[in-house]
């Protein structure tokens, strides 16, 4: 096995100029399982210039960061034209950088999906539901967030008070609905005329928000809620994009 692993990196490597960066993979890809396969079932090495591209642009702990190079990989694949280093850096610039970068390009195959219980009463509804990749999408506006409140001087909400509702609270909501109380789906006045049936979307378990807004302590308040949520419902994958909607 060892043979193996060492002809293939001499091969993987043949091309590097920057032995620091390899010299760092290559003792990384003895102990790493996952990004030892992952690179060795990557047929034009395209990984390994993403791993290259994220340690010259100084990113760290890029031991745990599987995802993060292969969402340089992937946006790298969608866009062929740019360099490894061009897309890590476009990553890097995007409001809240690599934590908030997948799911970017999810598409909405149906907007404003509601759910209802068996009466017909609304229990809530999805802003889009991208089926192919199997996830919600829901758009949300922090405008007016920081104004000021004339009789108080103080904001009307704070960013964490914003983020606690309109992100934890509401999707604890949401997803409980969607799990114990929903009978049907209907479309909207405004959405899609048509709309998936429940047992269609009951099973998705992605959740991707896009908030018009890239102001850094609604980052910050945002992702925390991120983090609640996840150990409330670990089975389900939350995601985020600042300043787009």
């Amino acid at each position: 096995m060892r043979v193996i692993l060492t002809l293939f990196l001499a091969f993987t490597f043949s091309h590097v100029h920057s032995q620091c960066w390899a010299s760092d993979l290559k003792q990384e890809l003895k102990t790493n399982k996952d990004l030892s396969d992952a690179i060795k079932n990557d047929k034009d090495k395209s990984l390994v210039d993403s791993w290259k591209a994220l340690y010259e642009a100084g990113e760290d702990n890029l031991t745990e960061r599987l995802g993060d190079i292969k969402l340089v990989d992937d946006h790298l694949t969608r866009n062929p034209e740019k360099s490894a280093f061009e897309v890590t850096q476009e990553i890097q610039d995007a409001p809240g950088g690599f934590g908030n970068w997948k799911n970017y390009d999810l598409e909405y195959t149906y907007r404003e999906v509601e759910i209802v219980d068996a009466g017909g009463n609304p229990l809530g509804e999805f802003d889009g539901i991208d089926t192919d990749r199997k996830a919600f999408i829901e758009d949300k506006s922090a405008l007016g967030l920081n104004n000021i409140n004339p009789n108080t001087g103080q904001p009307y909400q704070t960013p964490a008070q914003w983020s606690k509702k309109q992100i934890h609270d509401k999707t604890v909501v949401r997803i409980e609905n969607l799990n114990n109380n929903a009978a049907q789906t209907r479309s909207t006045s405004g959405g899609s005329s048509t709309v998936p049936d429940l047992n269609e979307i009951k099973d998705f378990k992605t959740l991707h928000f896009r908030i018009n807004s890239d102001d850094p302590a609604l980052i910050s308040s945002v992702q925390q809620e991120l983090a609640n949520l996840k150990m409330e419902y670990p089975d389900w994958d939350f995601t985020v994009q600042f300043g787009q909607n």
